[in-house]
C-alpha cells in the first residue's frame, strides 16, 4: 500500500510539472501576434499587440490596435526606438504626432524635422527643445515667435555661461537679464562693463558683490 501511495504522489508531481508553464514562456507566447488574436479580453489583446509590435519593431502591428491611446503609444515607442519620424506621421492626433517628431528631433539634433510640424506653437516648441538639448543657439533661429526665439537664446547663453551669446538676443530687457545672470554666475566684473547705462553697471557690480558675500 505504501508503494502504491508513493507511485500516486510521483504521478501527481509529474503531471503538475508538465502542465505548469513558466511566466517567461507564457509572456513569450503572448508576444506572438497570432497568439494575441486568440485573447478574448479586448484590453489584454490590445496590450499584447502593442508589446509584440514594439518588440518586433513592426509599426504595421500597431495599426491593428483599435484603442487609439494604445495605438499612438505603440507608434511613438517604435518611432523613438528607431528614430524614424516617418512612423510619427502615422499617428492620427496632431499633438501626439508633434510630440513624437519633437522627441526625435531633440535626441538626434535634426532640427529640420521641426518644420514637419503644422501647429506654430508646437513647431516653436520643437526648435526650442532641440536647441537646448543640443546646446546649439543657431537652432533658435527657426522659432517664429520673436519673444520665444530670444528666450531660447537666453536659456542657451546662460546654460553655457557665455556672455558673448547674449549678443544674439534682440530684445534689450532679455539681453540685460542674460548679461547680468552670466556676470553673477561667473563672478566676472568685466562683464558689467558691457552695460552702457551707469546705474545698470553699478547694479551688476553690486549683484556680484552680494553673491560673493553669500547674500
Amino acid at each position: 500500500m505504501e508503494k502504491y501511495h508513493t507511485l500516486i504522489l510521483m504521478l501527481l508531481l509529474l503531471s503538475a510539472a508538465c502542465t505548469q508553464q513558466s511566466p517567461e514562456t507564457t509572456t513569450d507566447m503572448l508576444k506572438t501576434p497570432t497568439d494575441c488574436g486568440r485573447i478574448e479580453d479586448i484590453e489584454s489583446r490590445e496590450r499584447c499587440l502593442m508589446d509584440a509590435a514594439t518588440e518586433n519593431r513592426e509599426p504595421r502591428l500597431c495599426e491593428e490596435i483599435n484603442y487609439i491611446p494604445y495605438r499612438t503609444a505603440c507608434l511613438q515607442n517604435i518611432a523613438q526606438e528607431d528614430r524614424d519620424p516617418g512612423i510619427c506621421e502615422r499617428i492620427e492626433d496632431k499633438n501626439q504626432r508633434s510630440n513624437c517628431i519633437t522627441s526625435i528631433a531633440k535626441e538626434t539634433g535634426d532640427y529640420i524635422l521641426c518644420e514637419k510640424i503644422d501647429q506654430v506653437n508646437e513647431r516653436d516648441n520643437c526648435f526650442t527643445l532641440t536647441a537646448f538639448n543640443q546646446r546649439n543657439i543657431t537652432i533658435c533661429d527657426g522659432i517664429g515667435n520673436s519673444y520665444k526665439r530670444d528666450g531660447c537664446r537666453l536659456e542657451i547663453a546662460e546654460a553655457l555661461k557665455d556672455y558673448l551669446l547674449c549678443d544674439r538676443i534682440q530684445k534689450k530687457n532679455l539681453w540685460d537679464e542674460c548679461t547680468l545672470h552670466i556676470a553673477v554666475e561667473t563672478m566676472n566684473q568685466r562683464i558689467c562693463d558691457r552695460f552702457t547705462m551707469l546705474y545698470k553697471k553699478q547694479d551688476c557690480l553690486g549683484a556680484i558683490e552680494r553673491a560673493r558675500q553669500g547674500n
